[in-house]
């Protein structure tokens, strides 16, 4: 028998830059953050990186706050063996964020979710042949080359979002995702699409400034 569907439960947050570069507000704020900041995290390049991850974890408070009513603070946030945060307080809740030059996404629900924000970029053929399975490189390689750069954007945010959710992280090898049913996605500015794949729910949304995908666990589903 066929198991039926639930649409994604999991809510997705994203946000573009705005104010201040220099805001001192982000500064102060940093310290009662659950992140690890390099040295020096306030100076050139360093901040640039930083402030993304400063204002997504700071849209993953307010959407935590927002969704569950927790804080920081009551969730005690660890990081596992992979460096993937959780709540050692609320294990029941999830939670994943992503930042890029163009915006910062965060996503949280109650079941294994991951999400992956990405500036619209244009790849090397090197790049292509080392994320992609044989599978989805042979669809693209049948594609021209505005479309093929398009279809990689997806699937790179995709296997982002998956691992991420997952917990392997990106040294699983993005290679061994296969998201050739996936192709191609058909999409519209800012119209989220939604796809299913084995035990997980996906949300595909294209943005003129940036490439977004979330994905989350079905109920009762884990990793093998």
């Amino acid at each position: 028998m066929r198991r039926e569907r639930k649409r994604m439960k999991s809510r997705i947050y994203v946000r573009e830059y705005g104010g201040s570069p220099d805001d001192p507000v982000l500064r102060e704020r940093a310290g009662d953050l659950p992140l690890q900041l390099p040295d020096g995290w306030t100076e050139g390049i360093r901040w640039k990186k930083s402030r993304q991850r400063i204002l997504a974890w700071l849209l993953l408070g307010q959407a935590i706050e927002e969704r569950f009513g927790y804080s920081f603070a009551q969730l005690d946030i660890r990081r596992g063996g992979e460096g993937k945060p959780y709540s050692a307080a609320h294990p029941e809740i999830y939670f994943n964020i992503s930042h890029c030059d163009t915006a910062y996404a965060c996503i949280v629900g109650t079941a294994p979710v991951g999400i992956d924000v990405e500036r619209k970029f244009s790849p090397k053929d090197g790049l292509v042949r080392k994320v992609c399975h044989p599978e989805e490189f042979a669809r693209l390689e049948r594609m021209g080359q505005e479309a093929r750069t398009g279809q990689f954007r997806y699937l790179w945010s995709l296997k982002e979002a998956f691992v991420k959710m997952d917990g392997r992280g990106l040294g699983y090898g993005m290679d061994r995702v296969n998201f050739a049913p996936f192709l191609p996605v058909q999409t519209e500015l800012g119209k989220p699409v939604r796809r299913n794949l084995g035990e997980a729910e996906f949300v595909i949304c294209d943005h003129e400034n940036y490439t977004l995908a979330a994905c989350e666990m079905q109920d009762g589903a884990g990793r093998e």
